[in-house]
C-alpha cells in the first residue's frame, strides 16, 4: 500500500520481479464485518466495516482500494468514513478493476495505530439463476481478503445476507457453508449470519444462499454471465499459488449490521413460535396466564420479561432495590409461602447475587416458557385462542374504566396489570385511566418503588380483628407516570440487547429451515481465474495489500 491496500495482478507480478520497494506494508485485520442487502428491486447494497491495525514498522495506510463484484456498481452512491470522519475523496480505482479507491488524506492510519473504515455502495447484476431449482435465484459473496505477505494474525469475520422483503423463514437455502445464526430484523426482513471468529485475513471465504426468485424482478436476474480471463490474471494466479496467496478478491463490502446492538424495539416482530400446522386444531385453549398469552401473541420478549417481573413484585417475592441500574432482591420468606409458576421459578434463578439479571439464564427461561406454551396450545386453534385473549385484554381496560372509586381502581389494576401491559398502547391508556383521580397505592408498591416507606399494620378499633395495612392515596398522574416509566425502563434493562436475545431464542424454538444441498449456479460472472465460478459472485483481482 504505497498508495493502495490492493494491487492489481500485473502490478503484483512486476513487484515480485523487481524485488519490491524499500518500505514494506504490514497490517492486521482485527475485524471484517459485512452486510449484503438484497433489495426488492433486484439491486444490492453492500455495507462494509473493516478495522486495520498498521504494524509499527510499516508504511501508513493512506488509500484503501475496494474491489467491486462487477462493473455495475454506482460510484455516486459510495460513502465512506474513517473513525467517524467523513471521507469525500472516493474514485474509480486506478489499480483494482473493477474497484473503488478511498483516499484517507489526513486521516491515514499511522504505524502502530488502529483505524476503522466504513464503506457502502449500491450494485447491480449480482443475482443469478439457481441451477438446481428453476423457481429460485442464487447469490454468492466473499468478504475481502488480503495477501499473506502484507497481513498477519486472525480476523473476526462476520457476514450477513439480508433477504428481500417477503421472504419467509422456511424459504432460503444456504450453499456450501451453513449459516451460524438467522433471524428477522425490525423491518420484518429475514437474515442469515455467517461468522468465523478466528478467520485468516489472507484466506478466501465464500458464502452463498438461494431464495425464491419471485421476490425480485425477473429482469434483475443475470441469465447470461460474462467471463473475463486475461493472460495477466492467469499468470498472477500461478505466482499466487506458489506464494500461497491468491491474488483474487471477491467484493466484501460492508458496515456493521444495524440490528446487532439495536435494543428494545417495542414493535419488533421476531417469530419465536414455529408456524402452526397446516390444519389448525379446533376450539380455544383457555386457562393461560397473561404471560403465557403474551407468548402466544408473540409479543417482544423484553416486554414479557417485564410482565414476569411485575408478577413477582405483586406477589412480594421480588423487591426492586434500585431502578438505575436495575438491582433486584429476592424476598425468600415470601417466595417460600407462595405457589409460583414454572416460568416465575426460572426467572428467580436468573437473579444473581448482585441483584442483576443473568442473560444466559434468562434465555433458558424463555426457551422453556415458549416450549411449554406450544405444548399447552397443541391441538387448539391458535387464531381463535389469540382472539380470545385479546378479548380478555379489552375487558380488563373496560373494568378499569368502570371503577369509580380509588379503592376499586386500585383493586382492578392489581387484578389486571399483566394483561394491561400486553397492550401496545398501554402507556397512553394508563395515563388516560388514572390521570385526574387519586388511587390507593397497591400493597406491593413498596416492593416496586425503592425508598417507599412501608406502612405499619393496624388493627380494628375493637382490639380484636385481622391486622391490615393501610396504604396511602397517590395522585393518579404521579402513579400512572411512575408505572409507565417503570415498565419502559425494566423492558430496556432486563434484556440488554433485544435483537440478539430474541434471535438466540428463535433459533432454538423456531429455527430457520435450511437445505443441505448446494443450490447454486456454476455459471456466474467471474472475473478472476483463480477464484469463483459461481452464481452471484465476481472477482476483483487485487493480489493482497502492501
Amino acid at each position: 500500500m504505497v498508495k493502495r491496500l490492493f494491487l492489481p495482478a500485473i502490478f503484483l507480478l512486476l513487484f515480485l520481479i523487481t524485488g519490491g520497494f524499500s518500505q514494506n506494508y504490514l497490517f492486521k485485520v482485527d475485524k471484517n464485518y459485512s452486510v449484503l442487502y438484497i433489495n426488492q428491486d433486484g439491486t444490492c447494497t453492500i455495507n462494509y466495516e473493516i478495522q486495520f491495525t498498521c504494524d509499527e514498522e510499516a508504511h501508513p495506510i493512506d488509500v484503501v482500494d475496494i474491489g467491486m463484484p462487477n462493473e455495475s456498481y454506482v460510484l455516486q452512491s459510495a460513502a465512506a468514513k474513517i473513525d467517524g470522519f467523513t471521507l469525500t475523496d472516493i474514485r474509480k480505482s486506478e489499480y483494482v478493476h473493477p474497484g473503488i479507491e478511498v483516499h484517507l488524506h489526513s486521516h491515514q492510519i499511522a504505524p502502530g495505530e488502529t483505524g476503522t473504515l466504513l464503506f457502502s455502495v449500491n450494485t447491480r447484476n449480482m443475482i443469478h439463476p439457481d441451477t438446481k431449482d428453476a423457481a429460485y435465484a442464487s447469490i454468492e459473496f466473499s468478504p475481502t481478503w488480503y495477501g499473506s505477505k502484507y497481513t498477519y494474525g486472525e480476523t473476526d469475520l462476520v457476514c450477513y445476507f439480508v433477504f428481500p422483503p417477503g421472504v419467509k423463514p422456511d424459504e432460503p437455502r444456504y450453499h456450501r457453508i451453513k449459516f451460524t445464526d438467522a433471524g428477522v430484523d425490525s423491518t420484518g426482513k429475514l437474515w442469515y449470519k455467517f461468522a468465523i471468529s478466528n478467520a485468516s485475513p489472507s484466506r478466501q471465504y465464500i458464502f452463498g444462499a438461494s431464495f425464491p426468485k419471485k421476490y425480485v424482478p425477473a429482469g434483475s436476474i443475470i441469465t447470461k454471465p460474462k467471463h473475463r480471463i486475461s493472460f495477466g490474471i492467469i499468470l498472477a494466479a500461478i505466482f499466487a499459488k506458489l506464494l500461497g496467496s491468491c491474488p483474487c478478491v471477491i467484493v466484501g463490502i460492508f458496515i456493521i449490521f444495524a440490528i446487532i446492538g439495536v435494543v428494545s424495539s417495542a414493535k419488533r416482530k421476531m417469530k419465536y413460535l414455529p408456524p402452526a400446522v397446516s390444519i389448525e386444531g379446533v376450539g380455544i385453549k383457555r386457562g393461560l396466564t397473561a404471560v403465557e398469552a403474551a407468548i402466544l401473541l408473540e409479543l417482544p420478549l423484553n416486554k414479557v420479561a417485564t410482565m414476569i417481573l411485575f408478577g413477582l413484585i405483586k406477589k412480594r417475592v421480588v423487591r426492586v432495590k434500585s431502578k438505575e441500574p436495575l438491582v433486584l432482591q429476592i424476598e425468600k420468606t415470601q417466595g417460600e409461602s407462595l405457589e409460583l409458576h414454572n416460568y416465575e421459578k426460572d426467572f428467580l434463578k436468573t437473579i444473581g447475587k448482585d441483584g442483576k439479571i443473568k442473560q444466559k439464564l434468562l434465555t433458558t427461561t424463555f426457551v422453556n416458557l415458549i416450549k411449554d406454551v406450544q405444548k399447552k396450545t397443541k391441538g387448539f386453534s391458535r387464531t381463535k385462542t389469540r382472539q380470545y385473549y385479546r378479548g380478555i385484554l379489552n375487558r380488563a381496560w373496560a373494568e378499569i374504566k368502570e371503577a369509580d372509586t380509588p379503592e376499586l381502581k386500585s383493586k382492578s389494576l392489581d387484578n389486571n396489570l399483566e394483561w394491561l401491559m400486553m397492550d401496545e398502547n398501554y402507556e397512553k391508556k394508563i395515563n388516560e385511566s388514572f390521570s385526574g383521580t387519586p388511587i390507593i397505592a397497591p400493597i406491593w408498591w413498596g416492593y416496586y418503588t425503592p425508598g417507599f416507606a412501608r406502612p405499619a399494620a393496624v388493627t380494628s378499633t375493637g382490639g380484636i380483628g385481622t391486622p391490615h395495612i393501610s396504604m396511602p392515596q397517590l395522585p393518579g398522574s404521579t402513579f400512572a407516570n411512575s408505572l409507565v416509566t417503570g415498565i419502559q425502563g425494566f423492558s430496556n434493562k432486563i434484556v440488554s440487547n433485544i435483537t440478539g436475545f430474541q434471535s438466540a431464542i428463535t433459533k432454538v424454538t423456531n429455527p430457520v429451515p435450511v437445505s443441505t444441498s448446494s443450490s447454486w449456479s456454476s455459471s456466474g460472472g467471474s472475473s478472476c481465474a483463480c477464484a469463483c465460478a459461481c452464481a452471484g459472485c465476481a472477482c476483483a483481482c487485487a493480489g493482497g495489500g502492501r
